[in-house]
């Protein structure tokens, strides 16, 4: 299976919508969902806008990378501003130069979209298959840099708990495909679970598979 499963894998975990982020536990946003928000975001104004927007900056890790939709979000509670959409209040505060909500908001929810981490890194002949993936906010991949997963463990106090958290979610996700209720589009099964164990170990992670599949 690993060697059909690259495409299949990345557009399982980039399409899932709720996937926590390996690295910091929190809610990866997906591209899927960030093209749902664009549509949804349009007919939105003043406080309305403010209220749409608020629930995402649970998802930041960083609050520096959230400070422009924290302004965004400020910018649309003002009573000044009531009758003003998503493009008006980022132009008019130099938020960003985009030309249509979808791009506005991928200049937003950038440091949060979903990317698609390398266990073993490339750098060290990490492979792109199926068992070398997890899910993880850009800005929690970009941050990784070059470190291993068990130097991260040592920066990071909670980074072993939430790659397992990511592994038992997708391992619902796949088990939950299988029995009709709800239906997701996948390409993946339980041996991805099985597989990702190797390369996790390889980088100094012992996967607790009791935990995973405990759902």
């Amino acid at each position: 299976m690993d060697n059909i499963s690259f495409n299949g894998t990345l557009r399982f975990l980039q399409n899932q919508i709720g996937l926590p982020c390996a690295c910091c536990g929190r809610t990866v946003l997906s591209e899927k969902e960030l093209e749902a928000l664009a549509k949804k975001i349009v007919p939105k104004k003043g406080r309305e806008l403010a209220n749409f927007l608020t629930p995402y900056t649970d998802y930041f890790d960083n609050p520096i990378k959230r400070e422009p939709l924290d302004k965004l979000i400020a910018c649309a509670s003002d009573e000044r501003f009531a009758n003003e959409g998503l493009k008006g209040l980022a132009l008019r505060f130099n938020i960003f130069y985009e030309n249509t909500p979808l791009n506005i908001l991928r200049r937003l929810f950038d440091s949060i979209l979903y990317s698609a981490d390398h266990i073993v890194p490339r750098s060290e002949g990490g492979l792109n298959r199926q068992a070398n993936y997890l899910p993880m906010h850009r800005a929690c991949n970009s941050d990784r840099f070059s470190d291993s997963y068990e130097i991260l463990a040592q920066k990071k106090p909670n980074f072993v708990e939430n790659i397992h958290k990511a592994l038992r979610e997708i391992y619902r996700r796949i088990v939950v495909d299988k029995s009709g209720k709800p239906k997701y589009k996948i390409n993946l099964d339980e041996s991805y679970i099985e597989n990702a164990a190797d390369p996790l170990r390889q980088q100094g992670i012992n996967v607790n598979m009791d935990f995973i599949k405990r759902i």
